[in-house]
C-alpha cells in the first residue's frame, strides 16, 4: 500500500503544477471529467477556479476507480449476514421437526411430505414372549389364523373340561392331517396352532408322512367313554384336567388355557395301556358267491356251485340268515336235521346250534362251548350284572368308545344287542331282566385267521332266544 503521506499532500510541495482537464472551469466540471475518465482522472488533478476574477487552484483528490469497485457501504454487509443467520435458523428448525416426527410420529411426516416413512422392523414388531426371536429376522413370514371364540363356535361359558370332551369325539373323526389342522385350529391355544404349523409344512410336502402322524395321532389319544373319571383344577387362566380311564391304567393330562374368550387345549400328555394287536380275519373260499363258505355248504349240504340250490329264488346265505333250509323249499332249518335246539342248564335262553358241532361248558366263566371239527367255536358266557348297569355302559366300558353306532344294535321281541367292533360277538340283555347279560362269541382258531362258519354265527344269533 502507498504511503498515504506521501500521496495526498498539495502538488506545489513537490514543486509540480499538473493542469486540470480542458475547459474544466469548475470544481463540477472537472469532477464530471473525472468520472468520465479522462487522461489524467488517474491523477489528482488540480481545478482552476474563479473567484472575483481570480483563479484559485484546489487539489482534489479523487480514489482511483480500480479501487472504488471493491469499496461498499458497511450497513449492507451486515445486513446480509443477518438473512443468513436466520435462515439457517429456520433450517435447523425444519430438520428438527423432522427428525422428531420421524421417531414419534412417522405417519405424519410422511403425510406431509408424501415419502413412505417406514421404521426398521425391530422398531415396529412388538415381539412376544411366546414368540421366538429368530422368527422376526425370517424373510419368510407365515399367516396364522387363530379364531376367535364366536368364530369357532365355542362359547365363552362352555367349562375346561367340556370343551376338551368335544374336541376328543372330533379328533376319533378325523381322517386326514388337514382334518386334525383345522381341528387344531378351533380348539388349540396360538402356541399349539403355531406348533401344528410347522408340522403341516411338513406333512404338506410329504402326504405318507402326513398320513402316518394322524394315524399315530388316534392311537395316542384315547377315545374317551362316559364312564372315565375326569378331574379338572381351574383358575382365571389356566386349567389342567387329570383323566384316567376304565381300565385304570391309562391316564392323561391335558393343560388348558384361558385365550380370545374361550378355554383352549395347549398340550395333552397320555401314558396308555398295552393293548393287544387286532388280528384281521379273511372270509373264507364261496365259489357260487352266495354267502356261504364253502364249508358251510358242507354243513348245510348246499351245491358250492349253485347259490340257489333249491330253486326257490331266494339265495342260500339268505334262506340260512331267516333260519330257512336252503334244500327245501319253506322249510325250517331247525328242522332240516342239520340244527338242533340247545336249551341252557339254568334255563335262561335257548338257542340253535349245528348238529354235528362238540358241546362242552366251562365252570370257570360260566360259559358253554360249540365246537366245528376244524376248531372253530361259538362261545356263550352267562354274566351277572350285580349293580343293574345298562347294556350301552356295559359296552362303553369294555371297547371305550364315545358313541354307539346305530348300525351296532340289534334287538328281538325278548332282548337287545350291540355287535362288537370286528363283528365276531354280541352283547345280549333282556328286555324285562337287568341282573344278567350274555356274550356270543365266534371264535376263530389263531393258526386260521379265516372266518369259516360266519352265517352259521349270525344264525344262532339270529334263533337266541331269552326266557326270562
Amino acid at each position: 500500500m502507498p504511503d498515504i503521506n506521501n500521496t495526498i499532500k498539495p502538488a506545489a510541495a513537490e514543486g509540480l503544477a499538473p493542469s486540470a482537464p480542458q475547459n474544466a472551469t469548475t470544481m463540477g466540471q472537472a469532477w464530471n471529467e473525472l468520472e468520465k475518465g479522462g487522461a489524467n482522472s488517474s491523477l489528482t488533478p488540480n481545478v482552476s477556479n474563479v473567484s472575483n476574477g481570480k483563479a484559485v487552484n484546489v487539489d482534489i483528490y479523487a480514489m482511483p476507480k480500480e479501487f472504488q469497485k471493491h469499496n461498499s457501504v458497511a450497513g449492507s454487509n451486515f445486513s446480509l449476514g443477518v438473512f443468513v443467520m436466520l435462515g439457517a435458523l429456520v433450517l435447523l428448525l425444519i430438520a428438527g421437526s423432522g427428525a422428531v416426527l420421524y421417531y414419534l410420529k412417522p405417519e405424519l411426516l410422511g403425510k406431509f411430505t408424501g415419502l413412505p416413512v417406514t421404521k426398521s422392523v425391530v422398531e415396529q414388531v412388538e415381539v412376544s414372549p411366546e414368540v421366538p426371536v429368530e422368527l422376526l429376522n425370517n424373510t419368510a413370514t407365515t399367516t396364522i389364523e387363530v379364531a376367535t371364540s364366536t368364530e369357532t363356535g365355542i362359547a365363552s361359558s362352555t367349562p375346561a373340561k367340556e370343551v376338551y370332551l368335544a374336541y376328543n369325539i372330533e379328533l376319533a373323526a378325523i381322517n386326514t392331517f388337514a382334518d386334525y389342522f383345522s381341528l387344531v385350529n378351533k380348539y388349540g391355544s396360538a402356541r399349539r396352532v403355531q406348533q401344528i404349523e410347522a408340522e403341516k409344512l411338513l406333512a404338506d410336502a410329504a402326504v405318507d408322512k402326513g398320513v402316518a402322524t394322524v394315524l399315530e395321532l388316534r392311537k395316542s389319544v384315547p377315545v374317551l367313554d362316559p364312564l372315565a373319571k375326569i378331574t379338572d383344577t381351574v383358575t382365571d387362566q389356566t386349567a389342567s384336567l387329570a383323566i384316567v380311564l376304565t381300565d385304570n391304567e391309562s391316564r392323561g393330562t391335558v393343560d388348558m388355557i384361558w385365550e380370545q374368550g374361550a378355554w383352549k387345549i395347549d398340550n395333552e400328555n397320555w401314558t396308555l395301556a398295552k393293548t393287544e394287536e387286532k388280528i384281521v380275519y379273511i372270509p373264507g373260499v364261496d365259489r357260487d358267491n352266495d354267502g356261504l363258505t364253502d364249508k358251510e355248504e358242507e354243513l348245510f349240504a348246499t351245491n358250492k356251485e349253485n347259490s340257489d340250490s333249491d330253486a326257490d329264488g331266494y339265495s342260500d346265505a339268505i334262506e340260512v340268515s331267516g333260519l330257512y333250509d336252503p334244500t327245501k323249499k319253506a322249510a325250517k332249518l331247525v328242522d332240516s336235521g342239520k340244527f338242533a335246539t340247545y336249551l341252557a342248564d339254568d334255563g335262561t335262553y335257548s338257542i340253535i346250534r349245528p348238529s354235528e358241532w362238540s358241546q362242552s361248558r366251562d365252570n370257570a366263566d360260566n360259559s358253554v362251548n360249540f365246537r366245528a371239527k376244524d376248531d372253530h367255536y361259538v362261545k356263550i358266557t352267562t354274566v351277572e350284572n350285580f349293580d343293574k348297569a345298562n347294556l350301552a355302559s356295559i359296552y362303553n366300558k369294555k371297547f371305550k368308545v364315545a358313541q354307539i353306532d346305530s348300525a351296532a344294535l340289534v334287538s328281538n321281541d325278548t332282548w337287545e344287542g350291540i355287535t362288537t367292533p370286528d363283528g365276531l360277538g354280541i352283547y345280549v340283555m333282556s328286555k324285562l331282566d337287568k341282573s344278567r347279560y350274555y356274550v356270543l362269541e365266534y371264535k376263530v382258531p389263531a393258526a386260521s385267521q379265516v372266518e369259516e362258519y360266519k352265517a352259521v354265527f349270525l344264525a344262532m344269533i339270529k334263533s337266541l332266544v331269552l326266557k326270562k
